[in-house]
């Protein structure tokens, strides 16, 4: 057995928002797209064309390019241990992104699609949470899966910034 372990350096970005929580979920999830999983694997098993395959995500995808693979309700889940909370993780991405960045080094999908984390913060408040991806993807010291996380920085900070307005 060869175990290796390294310390890379991660970003967190926590953005606090003076918006109720399900509004803010509602405009964060308004610039997602969203992903049947079982269709898209069906798609895949099937061996459609990567031109098929690209449309398919095309017409799926939202306005910034970005779809939800599944939201996690972590409040419910705590609601089992008697702590009612409102908190979800979503996991976010584009198939074709990740594509980009495995084909350059296959661990890069360790960490696609992504994940942001929303809670309630009191009353009007809300907290979005993310570790930045260019961070993330970094440590595979590859310039075009840079470039490509970096884009997804931007992506993201599009998304929060439409949902502050």
């Amino acid at each position: 057995m060869d175990r290796v372990q390294t310390t890379i350096p991660v970003q967190h970005v926590s953005i606090s928002i003076e918006k109720p929580f399900s509004k803010t979920c509602s405009r964060f999830e308004s610039r997602m797209g969203r992903i049947d999983y079982a269709a898209f694997d069906k798609m895949l098993s099937e061996r459609k064309s990567e031109t098929a395959m690209g449309n398919y995500v095309k017409g799926i995808e939202g306005p910034l390019g970005l779809m939800i693979f599944n939201v996690i309700d972590h409040g419910l889940l705590l609601s089992l241990a008697g702590q009612p909370a409102r908190a979800k993780q979503y996991v976010v991405g584009n198939p074709l992104i990740a594509l980009q960045m495995t084909q350059k080094d296959v661990r890069a999908g360790l960490y696609a699609p992504l994940r942001i984390y929303i809670r309630e913060d009191g009353p009007n408040k809300s907290v979005i949470e993310y570790d930045l991806p260019s961070t993330l993807f970094g440590q595979f010291q590859n310039a075009e899966i840079d470039r490509v996380a970096m884009t997804l920085d931007q992506k993201l900070e599009a998304a929060i910034d439409y949902v502050l307005t």
